[in-house]
């Protein structure tokens, strides 16, 4: 959609970057059935990022007895990475992936919820967050990884066309949000 220009505001106050354009869902949808990372491939990149992300997770004390929910987990590469690792109690759930969509696995609790690069893309992210603190077992660890607004210069556009990533992202937090 590189042709297609779509407007992005910036709070005075937080410097959070938001979608000047609300999206109705059949317009989502269309856009989502060409998201570029459900066709992400699993390669050696993919996996070297993958080992990091999994010595982060231990870090944060995430062992693979933890029953874990990836939230927004695309294609599931990390799914079947962590599987790979030997975590054994593993789920996903994405409403834009044919392969995830089921929403089974909300129907339960996790020791573990990771929601990477979602809460940009939801129009209400203080809701999503309730839904995840309320996919957590007691004691439970909820991992958000996002981008972060305050890096993004808007006068260069072209620049930062990832982490903008329109029409995808609604809300970019900064780090004082």
């Amino acid at each position: 959609f590189a042709a297609q220009r779509f407007p992005v505001w910036r709070c005075a106050g937080c410097g959070s970057l938001h979608s000047g354009q609300a999206l109705d869902d059949a317009t989502l949808a269309w856009y989502y059935a060409a998201y570029p990372y459900h066709r992400q491939r699993y390669d050696l990149m993919a996996l070297l990022l993958y080992d990091v992300y999994e010595r982060r997770l231990r870090r944060a004390g995430v062992h693979p007895e933890h029953a874990i929910l990836d939230y927004g987990c695309g294609s599931g590469h990390l799914l079947r990475f962590l599987r790979w690792k030997k975590f054994q109690d593993l789920a996903g759930y994405d409403a834009h992936s044919r392969d995830y969509a089921d929403t089974g696995p909300l129907a339960r609790r996790y020791g573990c919820v990771i929601a990477q690069d979602v809460v940009e893309h939801v129009e209400d992210p203080r809701t999503l967050l309730q839904t995840l603190v309320g996919l957590l077992e007691p004691g439970g660890r909820l991992i958000i990884g996002t981008p972060n607004a305050e890096g993004i210069d808007l006068r260069r556009p072209e620049d930062f066309r990832h982490p903008l990533h329109q029409p995808y992202h609604r809300h970019l937090l900064s780090q004082r949000a």
